[in-house]
């Protein structure tokens, strides 16, 4: 090969490297710098572990006659490629319903430790984004027309992560804000610490604030030992001391849930925390 030909060739390699990189979506970019998307990568197979609810027990002695209970937990079960399996133990044998209610309720905050990957949420949305310099915005349009939501916005720094979400259905409209950063064992990908939802529906609006707390196991991955939940509702209910509307907050609460005994790839056998 003549050395020109040569000198062509490399010419051209920057040019593919920046023009695969464009036609790389947002959403593909963002699965692929996410930390819970890429566990699989950096070698984990299988993981199970204990979640526990603060207060669970009195809550659930306050409304069923359940006997003698003391400590209430879930054991979760997750494997590639996002297999998630639940238990709750601690409770009598039957119960059915009960059981089937609290595992529902695990649901949300399972979603956010091993989050689906974008590309496939909105794989049915007809994607179109645009630049607007240090922010990259996305409108997303349900092409089936089965969702509940039809159109959906997303904005992302122009670093890939995830910021704010918008969706409305004809009832309800739901605002998300995401706070991520990079840590010590996440491989330089984004890992989440705080959600932030404002859910409104008619003149009331539901708060929604999830603190992520993180540790390292043994084995070197990331997962949480402490979620905490703050929610409370907000409404202009009418004062008559003041003659007017006066915004108002009710419904607050506070939940923490704690995990422990994290066991990573069983088939090697090895607990990797004790908490």
């Amino acid at each position: 090969m003549g050395l020109k030909k040569m000198l062509k060739i490399l010419k051209m390699i920057p040019l593919y490297i920046i023009v695969f990189t464009a036609s790389a979506s947002i959403l593909e970019q963002y699965d692929l710098r996410s930390y819970s998307q890429g566990l699989a990568a950096y070698g984990l197979k299988n993981i199970s572990f204990e979640m526990r609810i603060e207060g669970l027990e009195k809550r659930l002695l306050e409304k069923s006659n359940l006997g003698k209970i003391t400590d209430v937990y879930f054991f979760i079960e997750w494997k590639v490629p996002n297999e998630i399996k639940v238990e709750v133990r601690g409770l009598p044998k039957g119960f059915f319903q009960l059981k089937n209610s609290l595992i529902l309720q695990t649901r949300p905050i399972l979603l956010q430790i091993f989050k689906p990957k974008l590309t496939q949420v909105y794989r049915s949305f007809e994607i179109k984004e645009v630049n607007k310099g240090k922010k990259i915005h996305v409108k997303a349009r349900d092409l089936t027309s089965k969702k509940l939501s039809l159109e959906r916005e997303l904005i992302f720094s122009i670093d890939g992560k995830l910021e704010y979400t918008a969706m409305a259905t004809p009832s309800m409209s739901v605002e998300t804000t995401y706070k991520m950063d990079r840590i010590s064992w996440s491989h330089n990908k984004w890992v989440l610490f705080e959600v932030n939802s404002k859910s409104t529906s008619g003149g009331k609006q539901h708060f929604r604030m999830v603190d992520f707390q993180y540790k390292q196991l043994k084995s070197g991955f990331g997962f949480p030992r402490k979620i905490i939940i703050k929610e409370e509702d907000r409404a202009a209910i009418y004062s008559p001391k003041e003659k007017k509307l006066v915004e108002t907050s009710f419904n607050k609460v506070t939940s923490v849930i704690l995990f422990s005994n994290y066991i990573v790839n069983k088939r090697r056998g090895k607990k990797e925390d004790h908490q």
